[in-house]
């Protein structure tokens, strides 16, 4: 996991992405690409709220305020990566080294097709890094499940205050299914680096006690000395019972697979992810 690309977006936000894009980014000597996908004007219209029913003037002022607001997240982008990179002392780097710490650098795209770019570049990394958005900010509403479904890579959601660290205790919520056994794959490279690392199997989740030892004893053979904790009863959604565990224990990381039941059947019925996409206070590695 050297790769990191980190999604910028002119926004307070930028900050906690950075922070945790480093933390994951340290303890590998990772390199963190830092990107701003640029929309125009006319296609962040298309997402902006009240848009579609601007006629006559107000549609040329409504396009006039957005096309300031991309102005202003490109440059908002470009200052938090500038201001970062000094305060940490990084090493700016375009190409690849041999190095013993972490490096960045700094790109920005301007496409017609915003959403599909920042799918389409997350596939070129071995770690997506991104927030949730604070506003209207022009891309779909969907776009973290966009790059969750689509990438074909990992996933890692930014919490509101930027984390100090990823590998101190990490939380890996366990299910018997191919997105829990893709999302632990993705996440070795940080669980053989981190402190503490606890396996979580709940009686509503497609796991059970069995399948806890035996993942634990398969991390053994990587030098993952993990713990096991089993949540039996069903009084709780696996939600909300997660984030009390990730409370208990202080957890730095949460890893989990995505979307166990189809994407259709979580917003029809609810579901794990997307509660964790829409509330989770911790660092969230996911993969589908």
């Amino acid at each position: 996991m050297k790769s990191i690309k980190a999604f910028l977006g002119g926004e307070l936000s930028d900050q906690t992405v950075l922070c945790t894009a480093l933390a994951a980014a340290r303890p590998l000597a990772g390199h963190i690409e830092c990107l701003h996908v640029q929309l125009s004007a006319a296609e962040a219209a298309v997402f902006t709220p009240h848009m579609e029913f601007a006629t006559g003037a107000a549609i040329k002022n409504g396009l006039d305020t957005l096309e300031m607001d991309v102005a202003a997240r490109s440059r908002g982008a470009l200052g938090h990566y500038r201001l970062f990179l000094g305060q940490n002392r990084i090493e700016e780097r375009e190409r690849p080294a041999v190095s013993t710490g972490v490096s960045m650098s700094y790109r920005e795209e301007r496409q017609r097709k915003g959403a599909d770019c920042i799918v389409r570049e997350a596939r070129y990394s071995d770690l997506a890094v991104m927030a949730r958005a604070e506003d209207s900010n022009g891309f779909p509403d969907n776009l973290i499940e966009q790059v969750l479904m689509q990438s074909g890579r990992p996933l890692l959601l930014a919490p509101v205050r930027p984390p100090e660290q990823l590998t101190g205790t990490v939380l890996l919520l366990w299910k018997d299914t191919v997105n829990s056994a893709r999302a632990m794959s993705a996440a070795m490279p940080l669980l053989c680096t981190s402190e503490r690392v606890v396996i979580i199997g709940c009686e509503d989740s497609d796991s059970s006690p069995d399948g806890l030892q035996r993942l634990k004893q398969q991390l053994a053979w990587s030098g993952v000395e993990a713990e096991t904790m089993w949540y039996p009863g069903r009084e709780q959604s696996v939600s909300e019972r997660l984030e009390q565990v990730a409370l208990q224990y202080d957890a730095d990381l949460l890893v989990m697979g995505a979307y166990s039941r189809s994407r259709t059947g979580e917003m029809l019925f609810g579901g794990c992810t997307r509660q964790i996409l829409r509330h989770s206070a911790f660092p969230v590695l996911l993969m589908h």
